[in-house]
This record gives structure tokens, sequence and C-alpha cells, in this order.
């Protein structure tokens, strides 16, 4: 069968430098994954969703869809975020071996025939920007067991760094790790409810983002990351187990 998936117009012209439309999918692919994934969130701002998926993209899968009534728009969406994930990677690649950001930056644009109205130039040198900003942060302070806090202090007050995306998800892992039986149920399921409050929690606290800046960057609504935040700290305020793993981390505040 052939199902037509909104995409953004920067990931049809990679996806098309590589495939044939319709793309056929297999059991490997991404966007077959994506199918079959649990989207628990909705999408908070349909209209500003659909300004970035601006395209359709043609894929054929064999059979049924591996789930029934999936979000396209989420599925359009996720491509879009891995596909600037893969421009960011590409352009690290080039600066670690010497090259410059500009250029590597146009070379991804040439690479796939990208131009500014697929993906703005201003705002993708912006997004490098920042996810440089943050590797270089995280390189100056790798002494640190959990890179969050510099070895000296300022005036008596000790001074606390953003963690990289990376480096709060890896916490995250080592938290949940720890805290395995704590996040199971009382019917003996994980608990994913309570995973997203602490992911939010870690995203706010070891890596120093905003609430709107998590609702933005994850497309939840602001009240949301309100809620999360708040149900995390009660529970490492009620928790011994849980308090005791956050204090090892070094949080502010905690």
């Amino acid at each position: 069968m052939i199902i037509k998936i909104p995409v953004s117009t920067f990931s049809k012209k990679i996806l098309l430098s590589e495939h044939k439309e319709p793309i056929k999918l297999d059991a490997r692919s991404i966007v077959y994954q994506q199918f079959n994934y649990p989207h628990g969130s909705r999408i908070s701002n349909l209209s500003k969703a659909k300004n970035t998926l601006n395209d359709t993209l043609s894929f054929r899968i064999s059979g049924s869809l591996p789930k029934k009534n999936p979000n396209i728009f989420l599925i359009g969406l996720n491509l879009h975020k891995f596909h600037q994930e893969q421009f960011i990677r590409f352009i690290y690649a080039q600066v670690l071996i010497g090259g410059q950001a500009t250029d590597a930056i146009q070379h991804f644009y040439d690479l796939y025939g990208l131009n500014d109205e697929d993906y703005d130039t201003e705002a993708a040198y912006r997004r490098w920007q920042r996810f440089f900003r943050k590797k270089k942060i995280a390189a100056n302070i790798k002494k640190n067991k959990h890179a969050i806090q510099l070895n000296h202090s300022k005036g008596g007050k000790t001074i606390y760094i953003p963690l990289s995306d990376d480096e709060v998800e890896n916490q995250l892992g080592s938290f949940v790790l720890e805290n395995i039986n704590r996040f199971m149920n009382s019917r003996g399921k994980f608990d994913f409810h309570l995973l997203k409050h602490f992911k939010l929690y870690f995203y706010h606290m070891l890596g120093m983002r905003s609430a709107g800046d998590i609702a933005a960057d994850m497309d939840i609504h602001l009240k949301t990351v309100y809620y999360s935040l708040k149900q995390a700290k009660i529970i490492c305020q009620t928790d011994p187990g849980f308090r005791n793993s956050v204090q090892k981390l070094d949080i502010p505040g905690i």
C-alpha cells in the first residue's frame, strides 16, 4: 500500500537523494519503525507543525500498516528532527578535522540540493552554534564525574554549567537503572509517566533549559512541562530513595 506523510522539504530532498518515490519501507527503516512507535504526546501547535511540514512524501509499505491510525504529523516532525541532527553531526565531523562550519553547511546544502527556502541558513547556523557551545562547555569540565559543577567557586558560590542533551540522557539512563524498582507501578509495569516527569526535570535542572525551551524543543504544552517539574520535585522531596539518587548529581536546590 502507498501512504503519504507530511514532511518538510528539508527532509524530502535528503530522502529523495537516496531513494526513489514512493520509498519502499522495510522493518529496518527508520520511517517504518516510527509507525510502530507509541507516540504518547500530541502536537501542541498543529499550525506550526504544518508550516514546518510543507510538503508530502509517498512511502510504499508491504501489507497493512504496522500500527492502526498512526500520527503522520508526528512521524513527519520526527523525520525533520532526525535530519536536523544528521545536519549538525555532519558539520561537527567537518569541524573536528579542521574545517570551517560555514563551509560545512554549504557543503551539506550542495550535497542534498538544498536552498534557503528548504532550511533557513541563518537558523541552521544558530542551531549549530548552540550545539557547539554545549559541546565546548562539556569538554572543559570532563574532570567532574557528573560534568555539571566546576572545580572552583566564585565568591564562595558554586558555578553550575549546563549539560549537553547527550549527557542529560546518560544521566537519566543511569538514574533510571539505579531506581528501576521505583519506576515500576503497582501492577508491576514500568511507569512511563514517572519517566517523563524526571526526563523534563533533568533537562531543566541538569541541562539548565527553561520550561519554554523544553516545551518548544519537545513539542509539548508548556503546562505539561510545569506539571512534570512540579511532580518530580515533590517526589524527590518525599521519596528518600529518589532524593538520595538526585543528590548525587549535585543539582542546584536539592
